[in-house]
This record gives C-alpha cells, structure tokens and sequence, in this order.
C-alpha cells in the first residue's frame, strides 16, 4: 500500500509541472484581445515622446503607418505630443475646456508643449 500512495505522489510530482506548462502554453496560443482601452489608444495615436520629427518631412507618413493608423482609412487629422507621458497624463487634472467638436472632455494644458499635426 506504501508503494501505491508512493508512486502516486511521484506521478504527481511529474504532472503537476507539465500542467503548468501546458496551462501556460495555453496562455499564449490565446488570440489576443481586441479591446484596447481608451488610455492605450490615446497614448498609441498621440503621444511620442521619444522623438522630435526635426526637419523630417516624412514624420507623419512613417508615423502613422507604425501607429496602425492607415489601415481600412486614413485618419485625416492626428497630432503627436512630443512630451514624456507624465506631463501629458498631468493635462488632464488642469483647466477643463469645452471641445471644438462640443464634447467637454477637453483639457488646457499650462504650459507650451512641443506637438506634430499632421493632415492627410
């Protein structure tokens, strides 16, 4: 009866590992999520602050494609804040202002930022 409770524990002992491989393999074969929140979405369409497009006329071109912005159809009018994340979140706790499209979830900024429109 020992050798029994024994050689099931050692099975154990050899499944469980190989569950958690397979479970994590699982994991990975999953499509990914369509949903991408609000807040990724705006940091992917405008915020690039590891860069300044300089003198380089193709900026918004290049950045548009890399952003996944091109595809189906063109965005006609996109800017990109060329500040850190940080001060660009900070915008959003300091003087609210009605939008140009009437919405109220616009903010003004205090201070300058160096931004990039681009227009199809």
């Amino acid at each position: 009866m020992d050798s029994e409770l024994t050689l099931t524990l050692e099975t154990c002992l050899v499944l469980i590992p190989l569950l958690v491989l397979v479970l994590l393999g699982l994991r990975w074969v999953q499509p990914p999520q369509d949903k991408e929140s609000s807040a990724m979405r705006f940091q992917r369409q405008h915020v690039d602050s590891g860069s300044s497009p300089g003198s380089n006329p193709n900026y918004c071109n290049e950045m548009m494609k890399r952003r996944n912005m091109t595809q189906g159809r063109c965005k006609p009018v996109n800017t990109f804040v060329h500040q850190p994340l940080a001060d660009v979140q900070a915008v959003c706790f300091q003087k609210n202002v009605p939008c140009k499209n009437g919405q109220t979830n616009c903010y003004q900024s205090s201070s300058n930022m160096h931004i990039t429109d681009c227009r199809l």
